[in-house]
This record gives structure tokens, C-alpha cells and sequence, in this order.
């Protein structure tokens, strides 16, 4: 079923991003959409918690704790 939205409020929110792309206002309300659901649907626990893993993936089986010694490592020091 199409939708139509007509308005002048809508008309300019739709033809800024048209011009910079070089688009249609019909694309630039289609992209909006689109990423306003991607916002909607991000998983705000799943991210860092799979950030988590990998960080421990990385670490390998034996991880060593960050002590002064290593720290001094990273930069030269002694």
C-alpha cells in the first residue's frame, strides 16, 4: 500500500538530504526510515558485551595481569 506524506514541513525535511545526494526526496525519507529503525533495533547490551569477548578472545587461554612492569614496556621505560 503506498504511502503518501504531504506537507511543507515534510517536503523540506525530505529536500536537504535529496540535494546532497542528489537523490529523491522519496530515497532521502526511504534512508531516514531505514535508519531510524536501525536505531530502534541495536541491541544496547549485545554490543559491549561482544566488544567483552573479543577483548578475552584476544587475551588467549592464559591472559597476564597489566603490572608497572609492563606498562614501563609500552613506553620505553624501565
Amino acid at each position: 500500500m503506498p504511502l503518501f506524506i504531504k506537507g511543507p514541513t515534510v517536503d523540506a525535511l525530505a529536500h536537504d538530504p535529496a540535494s546532497l545526494t542528489r537523490g529523491t526526496e522519496t530515497e532521502a525519507v526511504r534512508q531516514a526510515s531505514r535508519g531510524a529503525l536501525a536505531c530502534e533495533t541495536d541491541d544496547l547490551v549485545a554490543q559491549p558485551t561482544a566488544f567483552a569477548r573479543r577483548l578475552r578472545e584476544q587475551a588467549g587461554p592464559n591472559p597476564q595481569p597489566v603490572d608497572q612492569a609492563f606498562l614501563n614496556g609500552l613506553y620505553g621505560g624501565s
